[in-house]
């Protein structure tokens, strides 16, 4: 039975203007609701721009013209210009670096890294070492480059396992997915078997989807065939448990392990996609 066939929609508890591919991982997620974005017109001083800038604490002015963005203005472009000697400004060959210094901070290899965001919220850079004794820069890319290389994974994997969850609950009501739990998960003890997708764990999910049983009511949503869903299913309950559970030295995956969380999160995003264009197509008739 498809999910338009069953009424199972109807008994979603999602509501339907909230997309099911808000789960996934994208900018508008980065940007926080109460941002106001102030832009700069071509004919803005130099001198008043930087002195807006400092008083947003911003390090960069969009700059528009006629409703189109046509560049950024920034401490870096305005740098920039002046190596090259764009500037209208006469002197600056005679002046010395020392003159623009601002004191650094000092940090050492064992500072915690929520100390280091403190600091990189204030400067654009630390120096790691003491002043006698540089050992190295550390600028905020440093620190977001190391961090998502740490946290990628379990992105990916929260990624996978609540589009798992949305997918499921748009094929079947709440009586068919018990229907589905007595199915597939008669394995549990008494009193312990869950009874929300919530409770599930991965290899529930992998259980009740790859039931001849209970394929007919995901088959439409999901695709494909129960052999080739379990195929993309069980290696990434096996990468899963070894992240989740801290089984190596390091934290992370390897290369080919990546490859696929991106594969497996990249296919559940187009049945998504595909699955959201056709309720939009039946409201729409």
């Amino acid at each position: 039975m498809h999910p338009d066939e069953s009424g199972a929609e109807g008994a979603a508890t999602q509501p339907e203007s909230e997309s099911l591919v808000r789960i996934f991982h994208r900018v508008n997620r980065l940007i926080p609701e109460e941002q106001s974005v102030v832009q700069a017109l071509p004919d803005l001083p130099v001198a008043d721009a930087l002195k807006l800038m400092k008083e947003k604490g911003y390090s960069q002015l969009p700059v528009a013209a006629g409703g189109e963005v046509l560049g950024f203005f920034s401490y870096r472009s305005l740098a920039l210009s002046l190596l090259r000697g764009d500037s209208l400004l006469s002197g600056l060959a005679d002046l010395r670096v020392a003159e623009f210094l601002e004191g650094p901070a000092f940090v050492t290899i064992r500072t915690e890294l929520s100390r280091l965001v403190e600091i990189l919220d204030r400067d654009d850079a630390v120096v790691v070492g003491e002043e006698s004794n540089l050992q190295a820069v550390v600028t905020p890319m440093d620190v977001l480059r190391y961090l998502m290389n740490v946290a990628d994974a379990f992105v990916l994997l929260g990624e996978i396992e609540l589009a798992l969850r949305a997918l499921i609950r748009q094929c079947v009501d709440d009586a068919a997915l018990r229907q589905c739990i007595d199915h597939s998960l008669g394995h549990y003890a008494d009193g312990e078997r869950p009874e929300r997708l919530e409770e599930f764990s991965f290899e529930d999910y992998i259980s009740i989807l790859r039931d001849g049983r209970n394929w007919p009511q995901f088959e439409r949503v999901f695709g494909g065939t129960r052999s080739s869903l379990r195929a993309k299913l069980e290696p990434i309950r096996e990468i899963r448990n070894s992240v989740f559970h801290f089984r190596r030295q390091e934290l992370g995956v390897t290369v080919e392990e990546h490859e696929q969380l991106v594969l497996t999160r990249d296919w559940l995003l187009m049945r998504t996609r595909i699955y959201e264009a056709g309720r939009r197509e039946r409201h729409a008739s």
